[in-house]
């Protein structure tokens, strides 16, 4: 048994959080982070690209990230990872990102927008 998923570029890791400025308590200033707006609307496109409502998968798992980057621009394939791992756990694919084992991560050609594919089996 075996998913595919198409999903779009995902955004940078640098933009995933932003600073939340919170009330101070008696150590000084309190500060927090939250998921970015650019972020939120990324998960939601997942979700509305994947569909919600199918049960989680259980388990350990293997993953195949083939990464089709927009640009022939330099970057860190395990950045793309933490976006859109975080991506489909948020979209309920899997409980937590914890259940996989097994993670390859190949970049391929540059195509116009750029795009992940990703494919989960369980081990």
């Amino acid at each position: 048994m075996e998913f595919t998923y198409q999903l779009p570029w995902p955004p940078s890791v640098n933009s995933l959080y932003k600073r939340v400025s919170g009330k101070r308590g008696k150590s000084g200033k309190r500060s927090s982070v939250a998921l970015s707006d650019v972020a939120a609307a990324y998960y939601q496109e997942i979700q509305w690209t994947i569909g919600k409502g199918q049960p989680a998968l259980s388990g350990r798992l293997r993953v195949r990230l083939d990464v089709f980057p927009p640009n022939y621009a330099r970057r860190d394939l395990d950045n793309l990872a933490k976006v859109t791992l975080d991506s489909l756990t948020h979209a309920g694919i899997w409980k937590d990102d914890e259940q996989i084992d097994h993670l390859t991560i190949v970049r391929k050609q540059v195509e116009p927008n750029g795009r992940v594919q990703v494919t989960v089996s369980p081990i």
